[in-house]
C-alpha cells in the first residue's frame, strides 16, 4: 500500500486527504499550520482565511497530525516506515529541493487554476476579478518556482 505525506492546511486539503484515503493509499500523517502563520513573503504572520480546523476530520480519520514549524528531514521516514509520496493541497510554504526529493515517487502540487495561468496565492479569487470565464484545478510534480 502506498504511503503519502500529506501537507496541507484548508478545506481542500481535506478533500484532497479523503479521496487519497478513498483511493486506498495510506496517509502517514498530515502536516498543516494553524490559523496565522510567518512566511518568507510577508514581515507579519499572515492569516489563512481559508483554513479549516483540520483536527475533527484527522481524528475521526485516524490519522496522525503534525504542526508545522520547519521541514523536517525524519518526515519521509514516520514510524520506521517509508513515505513514498508527498501531496501538497492548500499549502503556503515553498518546498525544498531536499525534501521534495527524499520521496521515491515524487513530491505533487494540487493548484486552483489551470497552470500556467494564475501561479501564486488566491487564483480562484484572480479569476473571478480578472473576469475569467473558465478556471480549473492543475495535478503538478513540484519544481523549485512557485507553482511550477
Amino acid at each position: 500500500m502506498a504511503r503519502v505525506l500529506l501537507l496541507g492546511s484548508t478545506d481542500l486539503t481535506a478533500c484532497v486527504g479523503a479521496a487519497i484515503l478513498q483511493a486506498g493509499a495510506d496517509i502517514a500523517a498530515v502536516v498543516s499550520v494553524g490559523s496565522s502563520f510567518s512566511i518568507s513573503y510577508s514581515e507579519r504572520p499572515v492569516t489563512n482565511f481559508r483554513g479549516e480546523s483540520l483536527g475533527p476530520w484527522i481524528s475521526e480519520a485516524g490519522l496522525r497530525q503534525i504542526r508545522f514549524e520547519k521541514y523536517d528531514r525524519d518526515w519521509p521516514v514516520l514510524d520506521g516506515h517509508s513515505v513514498h509520496a508527498c501531496i501538497v493541497a492548500g499549502w503556503y510554504h515553498m518546498v525544498p529541493p531536499w525534501f521534495r526529493d527524499a520521496f521515491p515517487s515524487g513530491c505533487f502540487g494540487l493548484h486552483a487554476s489551470l497552470l500556467p495561468k494564475l501561479r501564486g496565492g488566491a487564483p480562484l479569487n484572480w479569476a473571478i476579478l480578472l473576469g475569467m470565464e473558465e478556471t480549473g484545478v492543475s495535478l503538478f510534480e513540484l519544481g523549485g518556482g512557485v507553482d511550477d
